[in-house]
């Protein structure tokens, strides 16, 4: 875990130190097609982490996505078995 002792000035002028980074690790940049790839089996109903290993990301990349697109977007929405996709 990386931590800047560097001093960050926010917009709502609070100062903090000793940043920490969340998921600086991670790349949450999604070309179209493989949105569109997500939504698909999404909507099959693969899981999470189906769908991690067939577009080759991390779980916690493809979370973010499923936040984003179904809070900003409204292009999926919730399923019975959630994350987890299709229970068989």
């Amino acid at each position: 875990m990386r931590v800047s002792s560097a001093k960050l000035t926010l917009p709502s002028d609070k100062n903090r130190t000793n940043i920490y980074t969340a998921c600086e690790d991670m790349d949450f940049h999604w070309s179209n097609n493989e949105v569109r790839s997500f939504e698909k089996m999404w909507l099959e109903g693969l899981g999470v982490k189906e769908i991690a290993e067939k577009l080759q990301r991390d779980p916690d990349e493809v979370l973010i996505l499923v936040i984003d697109r179904a809070n900003r977007n409204k292009r999926i929405k919730a399923r019975t078995h959630g994350v987890c996709g299709v229970v068989s």
